[in-house]
């Protein structure tokens, strides 16, 4: 079965724009039968009228644009939209995915293929984009333009396709609301990159990044300034360990202004890597005896799914999380493997200091939250949208 993937951002854009959950997904969907070609933008140079590559099977063509990358990650494309199109026109496939079908330059060539070709079309669905999500935070202009886009098309496009992939049960039920079918709607959260994250036993690792095995390390990867904010009442809860005289550090990873971690509480016992070898990424977050994942509790944040959640369980580690959004199923269904916090310093503090002792005292079951992430892998991802595209198309 043939399947043509249009993206809406960069060639490795990152998490940002959904280039790693793509990839990770389609990478795995190929075991089960599918050609699946994955068209996206280049995200710098101008090779025309395409750069072609493969990747664990999946064909990756990314068409050059004129825009800066700036517009590029946003889905404002134009040349490669247009490119896209010619492309999309000229090839036949059986599915057409979208990853963000409400902007042009992802959605637009999926509705022309299925013009002309009669695919199934399945638009992805990751993101709260209109009011309420995305919107709220955008720059006014960018309301105006980029915003009041999002806010026409983000519920028609999903409307308009056989069948509706949604990251978690919020937008699940705003697709519910909006008249969507249930039996064309599919909730896909992240999933785990077992494969690029081996499991490495707790204290193993620790001494080649000059760790004291005697530390204890709570980890954020991929941080940012918001996640700053969001951990507040972590970071005076690690101070007050620290000044009880237990040895506490925080790992961190991601881009970062040191100033940030130079006039914060917790400067001397702050370890940050800006950039990691990819190899050696697994190894350095398997130095953490617990992870914190706190989010703001709003709109988009219930709405999205982290990606990191599965890097967490994959190292095998516990977090320490105030649960928002479809987290709940997990720390509800697997307790143990959580540390669930209320928004105050005093229950982080609490849920910190149990932590410590959890781990003092080997309390913590580093296989079973590894157990956790094989049972909730991409392949296990993948294997639900094969079922998924089965059924869709034999309708």
């Amino acid at each position: 079965m043939k399947l043509i993937v249009s993206h809406y951002g960069m060639l490795d854009g990152g998490d940002a724009n959904g280039f790693t959950r793509n990839i990770n997904l389609f990478s795995e969907l190929v075991n089960f039968g599918f050609d699946i070609t994955f068209i996206t933008t280049q995200k710098k140079g101008f090779k025309f009228p395409f750069h072609k590559e493969y990747r664990s099977g999946v064909k990756i063509i990314a068409f050059p644009e004129i825009f800066p990358s700036r517009f590029r990650k946003g889905g404002i494309a134009p040349l490669s939209t247009i490119l896209k199109l010619f492309y999309v026109t000229f090839t036949k496939a059986d599915v057409v995915y979208s990853d963000a079908g409400h902007r042009p330059n992802s959605g637009l060539p999926c509705l022309i293929h299925r013009f002309f070709y009669n695919s199934v079309y399945i638009s992805d669905w990751w993101e709260h984009y209109s009011r309420g999500g995305i919107y709220d935070d955008l720059p006014l202009i960018n309301q105006y333009t980029m915003g009041a886009f999002d806010n026409f098309s983000e519920i028609r496009n999903r409307k308009s396709a056989d069948g509706c992939i949604t990251i978690s049960q919020t937008l699940r039920k705003r697709a519910l609301q909006n008249q969507i079918e249930d039996s064309r709607i599919l909730v896909l959260n992240a999933g785990a990159d077992i494969s690029k994250i081996p499991f490495h036993n707790v204290n193993t690792k620790k001494k080649k990044y000059n760790i004291e095995e005697a530390t204890f390390v709570i980890s954020i990867i991929g941080i940012n300034e918001n996640e700053i904010t969001n951990n507040g009442a972590l970071f005076k809860a690690i101070r007050s360990l620290n000044d009880s005289g237990k040895k506490v550090m925080l790992l961190t990873t991601g881009n970062l202004d040191n100033k940030i971690i130079e006039n914060s509480l917790i400067a001397n016992s702050w370890k940050h890597f800006e950039w990691i070898p990819y190899e050696e990424f697994s190894e350095v977050i398997s130095c953490a005896d617990v992870f914190s994942l706190i989010q703001i509790n709003n709109q988009r944040n219930n709405s999205r799914f982290p990606n990191k959640f599965g890097d967490y369980i994959s190292a095998g580690r516990p977090i320490i999380t105030n649960a928002v959004g479809d987290l709940k199923f997990y720390s509800n269904n697997y307790p143990d493997f959580f540390y669930v916090v209320e928004e105050s310093d005093k229950a982080v503090l609490s849920s910190l200091e149990k932590a410590y002792g959890d781990w003092l005292n080997n309390k913590i079951d580093y296989e079973s939250i590894r157990e956790l992430a094989v049972n909730n892998s991409w392949i296990k991802r993948a294997e639900q949208l094969n079922k998924f595209i089965k059924k869709l198309c034999n309708n």
